[in-house]
């Protein structure tokens, strides 16, 4: 959806949703190795056709710095 084509209906009636950061355009990720809270903005799109709604994370590097440390990493090799 963020290259403007719906991927349900193939639609490019894509739109940008403002949604307020306290119902939902945001969420709180517990960073790891400091344990702090740290909210992250979404970005939230719909389809104008098919009603398909989707949110991403803003696409700046302190964001995904952020859920870098946030998210645990299943560990690597054969199980």
């Amino acid at each position: 959806m963020k290259q403007g084509q719906c991927p349900d209906c193939g639609s490019a009636e894509v739109f940008p949703i403002e949604v307020n950061r306290h119902q939902g355009g945001s969420i709180f990720v517990r960073l790891r190795d400091t344990y702090s809270l740290k909210r992250i903005e979404l970005i939230t799109l719909a389809c104008g056709d098919c009603g398909l709604i989707r949110q991403y994370a803003a696409e700046d590097t302190k964001t995904r710095n952020h859920l870098r440390r946030a998210f645990i990493r299943p560990p690597e090799g054969p199980r």
